[in-house]
């Protein structure tokens, strides 16, 4: 059955192709590996020290599963191994020209009832893995995963490998942040910063990239990384984010977690940037949220006070007193996955004029484009 396979860091439709024990054997060997095995377990020395691999081929779940999912089958037999520090649990993909490692976290699968059991990984993540050569996430259900390209496998055994710069930015950045924020609080600061954004009424998306461009002043080894972008012209693309090195586009979302969807930019605007560049980041802060009119209106009132507004009521139903910021998440959007959104119609302007479309990302298919997550799960 034909499903997504990485090609050259493509994505092209064929069937899945499997490996033989004795050929993964080889594959191993052929590293510099001593081995010997028993089935699919390989007792590997590196370097004079003895490792248990675990490898299963990793395929296609098969109909009715979408077709950038994939799993290695779990043996009942591995309980034992499983509990050894030095064991790696492995799937192993092969297409064509390209073959990869997949490390899924013992954590998670090491007091399981492995009968019938599986470990997941998606098309995106063999993607990344190709192009990064180590390539680490943690999926929507908490499952740690890596990915790693043949030619690294040596490096990710003896834990000598960098993460991705624009990664390790975000990283930083969400360590840095007060994860509780407070609205009366964030319009302050904002008011006293003299922020160009300071009176807008969805006030934790502007505060978030009101703390972004601070983190981006107060760490300028970062600047060569991404900047954020003023002042853009009604012929640019709209997005707030770009990566100068590896010269895309990207955008700073903040997200309710109770929401089935991530809401994201104007349609016409995601494709010109995608034909250009190639690629999209969203950032993403998730957060839990407590509405303004559960808490008396003290947001409410307080914005409209300080715009001296007469009704002091107004956006009251809409108004956010406070959020806790769960986790941060990236989200790449490509030419491969683009098919997997969906359009948010914003419905009619007051002219009567159709707005434009939006794109926005289902929280059921969020897997096939999340490449990082950091925080509590919320």
């Amino acid at each position: 059955m034909r499903s997504e396979q990485i090609l050259y860091g493509n994505i092209v439709l064929d069937e899945d192709n499997k490996l033989s024990t004795k050929e993964i054997k080889t594959i191993l060997e052929d590293l510099g590996f001593e081995v010997t095995n028993s089935n699919s377990k390989f007792f590997v020395k590196i370097n004079n020290k003895e490792y248990i691999f675990l490898i299963k081929n990793i395929t296609y779940l098969g109909n009715p599963h979408p077709i950038y999912k994939k799993r290695i089958q779990l043996s009942a037999g591995w309980q034992h191994e499983l509990h050894n520090e030095n064991c790696f649990l492995f799937g192993i993909y092969s297409y064509k020209e390209t073959l990869l490692f997949v490390n899924f976290d013992k954590t998670n699968y090491k007091d399981r009832n492995l009968n019938n059991s599986s470990a997941h990984v998606y098309s995106i993540d063999l993607l990344k893995g190709y192009e990064f050569g180590v390539f680490q996430k943690t999926d929507t259900r908490g499952n740690k995963i890596s990915v790693i390209r043949y030619d690294k496998l040596v490096d990710f055994i003896e834990n000598n490998f960098v993460i991705n710069p624009e990664i390790q930015l975000f990283t930083d950045f969400y360590d840095s942040l007060n994860k509780k924020w407070f609205g009366i609080d964030c319009y302050n600061e904002m008011i006293n910063a003299n922020y160009n954004n300071k009176f807008q009424p969805e006030w934790a998306g502007f505060y978030s990239e009101f703390l972004f461009e601070k983190f981006l002043q107060n760490n300028p080894q970062y600047l060569s990384i991404c900047e954020f972008i003023h002042n853009k012209k009604k012929s640019q693309i709209d997005l707030d984010l770009f990566f100068r090195q590896s010269y895309f586009f990207g955008d700073l979302k903040t997200h309710s977690i109770a929401s089935n969807a991530i809401l994201g930019n104007d349609k016409n605007n995601i494709l010109q940037a995608l034909q250009k560049y190639g690629k999209i980041w969203y950032i993403v802060l998730n957060h839990t949220t407590i509405m303004d009119k559960d808490r008396g209106f003290e947001v409410t009132r307080f914005w409209n006070t300080i715009q001296n507004k007469s009704n002091l009521y107004s956006y009251s139903t809409r108004m956010k007193h406070s959020i806790e910021i769960q986790n941060i998440e990236i989200l790449e959007i490509n030419r491969f996955n683009i098919g997997y959104l969906s359009d948010f119609n914003q419905g009619i302007n007051s002219n009567g004029n159709n707005r434009n479309v939006k794109i926005k990302i289902n929280k059921s298919l969020k897997d096939n484009f999340l490449i990082f997550k950091k925080g509590n799960d919320g």
